[in-house]
């Protein structure tokens, strides 16, 4: 069966946007279920936030909910999908190695390696640590004139990684712009990630306009801003 799955979404939930996000990871399920989603990975900052009530209310929708994080490792962005909660202790690149080989069950995206971020893994780590990763990130932030996805593409195929479409999610209007399409023999994380690592999926994509992508950044450094100046509830 084909199904379409998202597997980079942020949410209320999320301890470091959760002042940037309007929505909750309900209202997640909800919208994704309209669009005929089947599989989404939570995938908040830092914090594992996914619990089982929220994976038995997305099995109700017809959701296969994978439980997430997006970890700092040496000050770089990694996603981690189908763990527990000691995936928030990895920090370097040597406690990855250790907890990799205690959890085979997981998999690891290294989200947006080339967007010239501070916490953007780079290329170079890419390559070096090529190991330690079972897929990288198409991202979304792209345009027919920026396109940093161009050289990852290349890296993927030389390095012979998957190279999966997700939409970092930050707002729902996004969510069905940037996304993958597996085929599955069954909706389980072991299917979905032998789907992509297999190469047995579709990324759904299209670039964004120049001003689309500004306003974006615009919106997102403003929400920041304003969150630092704004008093916890």
């Amino acid at each position: 069966m084909k199904i379409k799955a998202s597997l980079h979404l942020h949410a209320k939930e999320d301890i470091r946007d959760c002042k940037l996000i309007d929505y909750t990871i309900k209202d997640l399920i909800d919208r994704a279920a309209v669009l005929n989603f089947k599989v989404l990975a939570i995938t908040c900052h830092e914090k594992m936030v996914c619990n089982s009530e929220m994976v038995a209310y997305a099995k109700s929708r017809g959701i296969l909910l994978i439980p997430g994080v997006e970890i700092r490792l040496n000050r770089k962005d990694l996603l981690i999908l189908n763990c527990d909660v000691t995936a928030e202790q990895i920090t370097d690149f040597a406690l990855l190695d250790k907890w990799r080989q205690k959890h085979p069950e997981s998999f690891i995206i290294v989200p947006h390696p080339n967007h010239g971020m501070m916490v953007s893994l780079g290329l170079n780590k890419l390559r070096r640590h090529r190991d330690l990763f079972d897929a990288v990130e198409h991202s979304w932030f792209y345009s027919k004139q920026f396109d940093p996805n161009r050289k990852v593409s290349r890296i993927c195929v030389a390095l012979n990684k998957p190279f999966v479409a997700t939409s970092d999610l930050h707002q729902l209007k996004y969510l069905d712009l940037d996304y993958a399409v597996l085929e599955l023999a069954d909706l389980t994380p072991s299917a979905v990630f032998a789907a992509i690592r297999e190469g047995k999926f579709q990324n759904v994509s299209q670039p964004k306009s120049i001003l689309e992508l500004a306003i974006f950044y615009i919106w997102m450094s403003t929400k920041n801003f304003i969150a630092l100046f704004t008093p916890d509830e």
